[in-house]
């Protein structure tokens, strides 16, 4: 298990309780810094975490440059492989849930590959993050979760900014999911 499978197993079970809710932003905000300190503290990561501005590629989302395989994420995945990642650099990439010292709620490891299926159908039925992983409590398996959800904090920030007096706290909506 690596920290990247952490990250993944903590919005695993906190998913029924942050979405659909008013802390919904803030606590993204502290999952996007906490991605971003465990970057900087074991890959020596020295930049802020950047954002996809999904605005403006929003008339033909599948000719966005984040897909290039070159400098980028990758593209869409083989569909006779899962929709398995094999450009970009996360081509491949193992990833795991399951069973391990941090997790006693799945009790058997299941090991899978990054899956991903860029089409306009999957961006209108489906957040923008779900494309990494079709199933949605598991999209931080992947990178486009993170640049989505650091791009609604920037949204977010410009909001708060307007008005820090009384935005920078102010959280409306439930504290519970309804369902």
């Amino acid at each position: 298990m690596t920290l990247w499978d952490e990250q993944q197993y903590l919005h695993l079970v906190s998913s029924n309780y942050i979405h659909g809710v008013g802390q919904f932003l803030p606590w993204y905000r502290y999952y996007m810094i906490m991605h971003e300190k465990t970057l900087q503290k074991y890959c020596n990561y020295k930049g802020g975490m950047p954002y996809w501005d999904e605005q403006v590629d929003a008339e033909n989302i599948i000719k966005s440059t984040i897909w290039d395989a070159v400098y980028r994420i990758g593209g869409s995945g083989n569909i006779s492989d899962s929709d398995s990642v094999t450009d970009g650099p996360f081509a491949y990439t193992k990833l795991h849930i399951g069973a391990g010292s941090f997790n006693s709620v799945v009790p058997k490891v299941a090991d899978y590959y990054l899956n991903r299926s860029i089409s306009i159908t999957t961006f209108q039925a489906a957040s923008q993050a779900n494309v990494d992983m079709q199933i949605p409590v598991l999209s931080p398996s992947g990178p486009l979760s993170f640049l989505h959800h650091t791009n609604l904090d920037r949204l977010w920030w410009e909001r708060q900014s307007a008005s820090l007096t009384s935005c920078l706290t102010d959280i409306g909506g439930n504290n519970v999911p309804t369902t």
